[in-house]
């Protein structure tokens, strides 16, 4: 069995798998500069139901695998 790699087809993967990086890094920015409210911004509701705090711990730690 052989594998015949065309060099332009692997650069142009590269490229979309760099493009992919660039975007999710993007994402987790915004995430983490918009996802955080302090403890004015969430109010009463927010304090007694914290799953949106809970949801962005997840996503961090999604992240770190």
């Amino acid at each position: 069995m052989t594998l015949n790699v065309e060099p332009e087809g692997l650069r142009v993967y590269a490229g979309q798998l760099e493009a992919a990086r660039e975007a999710a890094e993007t994402a987790r920015s915004y995430v983490r500069t918009t996802g955080d409210f302090s403890l004015h911004e969430r109010g009463a509701i927010g304090v007694l139901f914290s799953g949106h705090h809970n949801y962005l711990d997840a996503l961090s730690s999604m992240r770190k695998t």
